[in-house]
């Protein structure tokens, strides 16, 4: 399941942000045009691990999805060559995890708690 990227795009503002997990917790964190990376906690990661265990990446589409109507802001999972947005019922056990370790990794580096700096 690792690499697992989350990609966030769109939205009126115009994000084009993204976070990737790797197996032993690294991630590389894109957000506004810069990166950095990050270690993700444990049993953050431990969670992640286990909910994505429950996806069937395989019957995802490997595209990712297309936004849904102008100014749609879409949040997406891609593993194992499968991708869906993050509300989609197939990855509803990875949902709230990446939510917050988005919204975590997308704060600065002094508050976050999911994602510490490197």
């Amino acid at each position: 399941m690792f690499p697992m990227t989350i990609t966030r795009s769109g939205g009126i503002v115009g994000y084009d942000d993204s976070l990737v997990i790797t197996a032993d917790g690294t991630a590389i964190v894109k957000l506004r045009g810069k990166s950095a990376r990050c270690r993700v906690d444990a049993a953050v990661l431990r969670q992640i691990s286990t909910a994505a265990a429950t996806v069937d990446w395989h019957t995802l589409p490997a595209k990712p999805p297309p936004p849904r109507h102008p100014d749609d802001l879409v949040i997406a999972v891609s593993a194992a060559g499968g991708t869906a947005r993050l509300d989609d019922p197939r990855v509803k056990s990875l949902s709230s995890l990446l939510t917050m370790l988005l919204g975590d990794a997308s704060a600065s580096e002094g508050t976050r708690k999911l994602c510490r700096p490197l």
